[in-house]
């Protein structure tokens, strides 16, 4: 077999920028005409990074049925989301936004976000089809928290995950907030060398829809967003954006917002360690953040590899590293780091990652506000 060196030099000989194409919108094309050891080469990475987790468990671990039902499909429109016949708390809501029919990155086509609110009535589960224009007030009594999901997640498995989350959160001493699903295209693709260039390439599309629904939604209440392995990217280059900042020749209309009271999570973030730089691809994610966690995992075996991802650079992952604070500027005093080698070992599962009991702690502490102290 050709050696990766090899491989590695003739890729990046041959390697294009990010472009659409008609068969899926958002898929970069590597030019790639040479030899077939090439393409083998690039699906065994593909293999390599995106299966099952060797002695782990599969990303991420599939909900039953009772749980997850599939959901109802319509060519004009997204999934309906899952029913679950739990209630809400009073005063908290439950979203889920969907870009999985979107293609291009403009504003216009981001108008076009599917929006879904969950309402239970009389015992009963339903969701209503609802607008931007009703999501995005000009206030909010309540916190805001958003969850954008990783890698093959269908939009069942995705709202299914959110519901962890809230489970995680709504406790009884914790404040009222909304919950949001930010259900993006991650689905398996046929085919590991088709799924992974795609899923790459999506990202940059979704970072574009986060940072303009940024933007757009202002709130004087604290707004806490989790974005989990390839979501993680999909968070911080949305940050990057929404705070000014120029992403594949991408910018947002109109300047940005006074600093806004941002709390993030990032776990086993399948980004490059240094793109938090200032300078670097994501360098401007910092400017609004109040506090950032990143919880990584120096024994994750899925993120261990995702230098494979990119043979010419070699990248290191967020989630398997972290950064180092130094590296940051101005921006250090804001970024918390925690590796969660010892507690869930070699895994590279969402649930190990963010529910566990040490982590529900910390996820209430960075994404909701603090209680009013008692009077």
């Amino acid at each position: 077999m050709l050696g990766l060196c090899g491989i590695a030099k003739e890729l990046c000989t041959n390697r294009a920028g990010e472009g659409h194409d008609s068969q899926h919108c958002g898929a970069f094309e590597v030019d790639i005409v040479t030899k077939h050891s090439a393409l083998l080469a690039w699906g065994l990475v593909a293999a390599t990074l995106f299966s099952a987790n060797p002695g782990g468990a599969a990303e991420p671990a599939q909900q039953s049925a009772a749980v997850a039902p599939q959901a109802k499909e319509s060519p004009d429109n997204a999934a309906e989301p899952v029913r679950r016949s739990a209630r809400l708390r009073e005063g908290d809501e439950f979203w889920q936004l969907s870009t999985r029919h979107l293609c291009g990155a403009t504003s216009e086509v981001a108008r076009a976000i599917i929006v879904h609110q969950y309402e239970p009535a009389n015992g009963q589960s339903s969701w209503k089809t609802s607008s931007l224009d009703e999501f995005i007030p000009s206030e909010r009594e309540c916190a805001t928290v958003f969850f954008v999901h990783g890698n093959r997640e269908s939009a069942d498995l995705a709202v299914s995950q959110g519901w962890q989350l809230y489970d995680a959160l709504a406790i009884s001493d914790s404040v009222p907030f909304r919950l949001v699903v930010w259900s993006w295209p991650s689905e398996q693709m046929r085919g590991q060398l088709r799924d992974v260039r795609s899923k790459a390439a999506r990202a940059g599309d979704e970072a574009y829809y986060f940072g303009w629904l940024l933007r757009k939604h202002s709130s004087t209440s604290k707004i806490g967003i989790v974005g989990y392995s390839l979501g993680a990217k999909i968070v911080t280059g949305g940050l990057h954006l929404a705070a000014g900042g120029e992403l594949d020749g991408q910018t947002l209309d109109g300047q940005p917002p006074d600093a806004q009271n941002y709390g993030v999570v990032l776990a086993a973030a399948a980004a490059h360690n240094h793109w938090l730089m200032p300078d670097s691809r994501h360098g401007k994610a910092l400017e609004q953040v109040d506090q950032l966690f990143n919880l990584y995992n120096s024994c994750d075996p899925v993120l261990k590899r995702y230098r494979l991802i990119d043979p010419c650079e070699k990248p290191v992952a967020l989630g398997y590293t972290g950064i180092a604070p130094a590296s940051l500027g101005p921006y250090a005093d804001r970024v918390e780091q925690r590796d969660a080698a010892s507690a869930i070992g070699k895994t590279h599962d969402e649930s190990a990652y963010l529910y566990s009991g040490m982590t529900r702690d910390e996820l209430r502490r960075y994404l909701l506000p603090a209680l009013p102290a008692a009077k």
